[in-house]
């Protein structure tokens, strides 16, 4: 009968712990192949992580950045678009007016003043468009509407120039309601406040929240509602009045279609800080993307060598292992 030393026992256990060490290393390294990363990141930066956390806070921060800006870029692009068809509203509408003349019947003043209306309304609705659910000229009271419906605001000014004899009293009187603030401020925008400067990126960058309360707007608005008055009932109907009342409309339209141009360059500008620090932000987290994957990456090729080796050295174990399960005292002393 063959006895079992200590030694054999000792060698046992060591054989079963290289095996169990082998197979370790094979599943590691197995699923290092198949995702391409490390598995044991701190180890492979000898414990200290602290840079490859401040790398990953960054691309974090930047990614916040890129996001914010891009959503600015997108609000921004709308409101081009906006200010852009109420200017054309206000272009047309002025070409209407000055076809106008001394002898035009009742008929065609009905009809500009109608368009004048349309045209308002237009706005209106152009202004109180939103992006995403966000009202784009509301403020901070990004739920919206920007503006009260066009009727109540048309409503408010027939009572203000009710008792107006003159084109020069119904334009002075609805120019100073828009910049009154018991006038438009209080009846017709029914928004908030301008949200702060929207910072986009880490050097402290920021555009500027336009809001159809802003001074270039309402100018716009105004020539739009002074040409809703051409077909007034109190104008004399000798048509005098009704052509001064032309050219305030003209004048005023014109000087609505400047301040939206003012406007629109101001959006501009914001546009051009949005693009550049959106190219340098994505820039930088490519960088720190690159960075941050050589750290925690493995290389395949080296990877999958080491693999070989360790199912080599795992499949000479079993077999060794086997062959000596089957050693006798007779085999032996063949």
């Amino acid at each position: 009968m063959t006895g079992i030393s200590f030694g054999d026992l000792a060698q046992a256990y060591t054989t079963k712990s290289r095996i169990g060490g082998l197979k370790s290393d094979s599943i590691r390294l197995a699923n290092e192949l198949a995702s391409g990363k490390k598995t044991d990141i701190a180890a492979s930066l000898s414990g200290d992580t602290s840079g490859l956390a401040a790398l990953e806070r960054s691309r974090q921060m930047l990614d916040g950045f890129i996001s914010a800006a891009g959503g600015a870029a997108v609000k921004a692009q709308t409101q081009q678009a906006a200010l852009s068809s109420i200017s054309a509203e206000l272009e047309g509408l002025s070409e209407a007016f000055s076809t106008l003349s001394q002898d035009s019947d009742g008929t065609q003043g009905q009809r500009v003043a109608d368009r004048a209306k349309t045209a308002f309304a237009s706005a209106f609705s152009t202004l109180n468009t939103k992006v995403a659910g966000q009202a784009i000229f509301a403020g901070m009271a990004l739920n919206g509407p920007a503006l009260a419906p066009p009727e109540t605001v048309l409503d408010a000014l027939e009572t203000l120039v009710s008792g107006a004899q003159t084109a020069e009293e119904i334009s002075a009187r609805v120019t100073a309601w828009f910049d009154s603030p018991t006038g438009f401020a209080s009846v017709a925008y029914v928004g908030a406040a301008a949200a702060p400067g929207l910072r986009i990126d880490a050097e402290g960058t920021s555009v500027d929240d336009q809001t159809a309360a802003s001074a270039q707007i309402r100018k716009a608005l105004a020539g739009l509602a002074v040409a809703s008055f051409i077909d007034h009932p109190n104008l004399s109907t000798s048509g005098a009045d009704r052509m001064a009342l032309r050219d305030h409309t003209i004048d005023a339209l014109q000087s609505g279609v400047t301040a939206l141009v003012d406007l629109s360059a101001r959006i501009g500008t914001d546009e051009a800080r949005i693009e550049t620090a959106i190219s340098h932000q994505q820039a930088a987290s490519l960088t720190q993307e690159l960075t941050i994957s050589n750290l925690i990456s493995t290389d395949p090729a080296q990877t999958a060598v080491e693999l070989e080796a360790v199912r080599t050295s795992l499949e000479m174990a079993y077999t060794v292992t086997a062959r000596l399960s089957e050693l006798t005292l007779a085999r032996f002393l063949r």
